[in-house]
């Protein structure tokens, strides 16, 4: 694993902050299967309070609506909640897209991709991951991996926080 010099820790520092500050998508796919499912409880009971006499035509109407929004925001949060994963798929495959012409590239663009790598891919995936980034981009691995040793000791990080400085942590 090739080593990195004071100046290139520091780069890569650096471009980890500057890429952690965006922060990810979050995934609302949860709240819309709550939401979901608690308005389609509501809507089964529907006929039940409407066939209620005593109550208003205003409020009969009024619930109906809160039942249909409710449905129709768990439906859109389901559907759209699943951004985060298919963000971070995307930004995985971009990733290696990019190192496996790691040669031709430019530094800068080395600390940023592995970073983004780095960023994309679970900590708890990591082990399993490297043989098959081994096969997939040979050529940047050690430099890769030199840049998570780097990230994963840089200062500020300690166990009292989970081992992350900030909201993130090299995933």
């Amino acid at each position: 694993m090739p080593e990195c010099d004071a100046s290139e820790r520091n780069a890569i520092l650096a471009e980890f902050d500057r890429l952690t500050k965006r922060g990810l998508p979050r995934n609302l796919t949860g709240y819309g299967c709550l939401l979901f499912i608690l308005g389609g409880g509501m809507f089964a009971a529907l006929p039940v309070f409407l066939a209620d006499q005593a109550q208003s035509q205003d409020s009969k109407i009024f619930l109906t609506v809160v039942i249909i929004a409710l449905i129709v925001i768990g439906i859109w949060f389901t559907v759209r909640g699943n951004q985060k994963k298919r963000f971070i798929q995307v930004q995985v495959n971009a990733a290696l897209a990019e190192l496996r012409q790691f040669p031709a590239l430019a530094p800068e663009d080395r600390r940023a991709t592995a970073i983004r790598l780095l960023l994309s891919i679970p900590k708890s995936d990591w082990e399993w991951r490297v043989e098959k980034l081994r096969a997939e981009i040979p050529d940047a691995l050690p430099y890769v991996l030199a840049v998570r040793e780097v990230v994963e000791n840089r200062p500020g990080r300690n166990a009292s926080n989970g081992g992350r400085a900030g909201s993130q942590s090299p995933s």
